[in-house]
């Protein structure tokens, strides 16, 4: 793939991902399943429309918007089961595939190579209740000598 031409004039510096929203039927039954399935923890934000339930993770938050609510600015299309990210880990996919398999969720996909911000990857995907994509994904570094997860 030939990468885009760079920006011109070039941008100001960025220094990463503060947060990323998601729509969802229901937040709370959101954040249950994602403080279950990935130890995610939820906080109730102030916001100008009302308290929006974020869900922190290591290096991560996941803002939950309820459908049929706006964020401020308003976007233009929210719907539910559109989105899709990537939550790397230093386990074993095997660990991982376990634990879905423990709480009843089904993977959708993977083990499967995959190519990262952080290189080579081997993940596995999951939805959660919204059908959002969820893909954990393990770097090829940490990954055995004889490929396994």
């Amino acid at each position: 793939m030939t990468p885009f031409p760079p920006a011109s004039p070039t941008p100001p510096p960025l220094e990463g991902l503060d947060h990323l929203l998601l729509v969802v039927a229901d937040p709370e039954a959101a954040a249950d399943w994602y403080g279950r399935v990935f130890g995610a923890v939820a906080v109730a934000m102030p916001t100008p429309n009302g308290p929006r339930i974020q869900l922190d993770l290591p290096g991560a938050r996941i803002s939950l918007l309820r459908e049929g609510r706006q964020s401020m600015p308003p976007l233009p299309n929210p719907v539910t089961g559109s989105g899709h990210f990537c939550l790397l880990t230093p386990a074993p996919l095997a660990d991982w595939l376990a634990h879905f398999a423990a709480l009843g969720v089904d993977v959708a996909d993977g083990p499967a190579p995959r190519d990262g911000r952080v290189g080579r990857l081997e993940s596995v995907y999951v939805y959660d209740p919204d059908g959002n994509m969820v893909e954990v994904a393990r770097q090829a570094d940490r990954i055995s000598p004889a490929g396994a997860p």
